[in-house]
């Protein structure tokens, strides 16, 4: 199936999936899935190749592994990942960090900080054969061409699955969602002028610069 922009309907992200990154924030590991949401508004595209900034705040980058949804409906324990799951990518979760605090700091939501125009970079989708093949993934980013942060999908806290059931608690599941499944530790400043590549073996590298 050929997936284009247009198809993308919501956009789900997972906090706090990696241990490491938790602590680097100095927040508590999660019990459970720490779900938010984008509009789909906040896709940028490989071939735009410059993010525009349009806060004057500090950004951060945040390099996740991304999961397409291919079908429609609520995932359980009996479903078939393989016949939830049709891609994949990598993208960014460009985050207001300062902002964050002082939201997170107050109890109030994270949208400001997570969700403005031009938050999720998000490199060309790969159609998938099994999701088998993305739970041993490695991928890396570069700020500048120094590498800043690698991760192994294999050290995410939730699985693809547990990820899942917990979106179908509450959201019925719709082709062309994406899922950003979390960052590992290494999460730093972007500024002006800067250069970022995300990549991996499966899908390449997918590069920006930063507005």
């Amino acid at each position: 199936m050929v997936i284009k922009s247009t198809d993308f309907k919501r956009i789900f992200c997972v906090g706090r999936n990696y241990i490491n990154h938790a602590k680097e924030l100095n927040n508590q590991i999660p019990k459970s899935p720490v779900i938010f949401m984008k509009p789909a508004t906040c896709l940028v595209s490989s071939e735009t190749k410059t993010i525009q900034r349009i806060v004057n705040e500090e950004i951060h980058y945040e390099t996740e592994l991304v999961l397409v949804v291919g079908r429609e409906g609520y995932y359980t324990e009996s479903d078939n990942i393989d016949n939830t799951i049709m891609g994949y990518s990598l993208g960014l979760d460009l985050t207001l960090r300062q902002v964050q605090r002082q939201l997170t700091e107050k109890g109030l939501p994270w949208e400001k900080s997570k969700s403005f125009d031009h938050s999720s970079p998000i490199g060309k989708i790969i159609p998938i054969n099994s999701c088998d093949e993305i739970r041993k993934l490695e991928f890396a980013c570069y700020v500048n061409n120094e590498k800043r942060q690698h991760g192994q999908v294999s050290n995410m806290i939730f699985s693809f699955e547990a990820i899942l059931k917990e979106i179908s608690r509450y959201w019925k599941l719709i082709p062309g969602d994406l899922i950003y499944t979390g960052t590992p530790e290494g999460v730093g400043i972007l500024h002006p002028g800067d250069s970022i590549r995300i990549e991996s073996q499966q899908t390449g590298p997918f590069e920006w610069k930063m507005g």
